[in-house]
């Protein structure tokens, strides 16, 4: 892979976290019931939301300045927000993070190769 062909994978992947943090966020306003799995899937739509503003070495850019979004272009009290979501999956859900990456990944081949019957 080339290093503009890396950035853009990088700008794909953040298309489709912040998709989905807003996808998330979008069933769980319409629940009628808040339960443990709505807690859980509102801190996964948190962590979808951190990922593209959070460094990303990739292959080209290691031990550089890795690829990040920029802040949003938002009001001074949304901005803090934002800052305090970024705060919080880094003190709170690094190790989640990892761990959601490996069982995505273990999913991933379990649907490549499916156990035969």
């Amino acid at each position: 892979m080339t290093p503009a062909e890396e950035k853009y994978v990088h700008h794909v992947s953040c298309i489709d976290d912040l998709n989905r943090a807003w996808s998330i966020l979008q069933e769980l306003r319409r629940a009628s019931e808040r339960t443990a799995v709505h807690a859980a899937a509102f801190a996964f739509a948190l962590i979808e939301y951190a990922k593209p503003y959070t460094r990303s070495d990739g292959v080209y850019k290691q031990g550089r300045h890795g690829y990040a979004l920029p802040p949003p272009d938002l009001e001074p009290e949304e901005l803090a927000l934002h800052h305090q979501i970024l705060n919080l999956r880094r003190q709170a859900w690094p190790i989640q993070t990892s761990l959601l990456r490996r069982l995505q990944c273990i999913a991933t081949l379990v649907e490549a190769f499916p156990a035969p019957a």
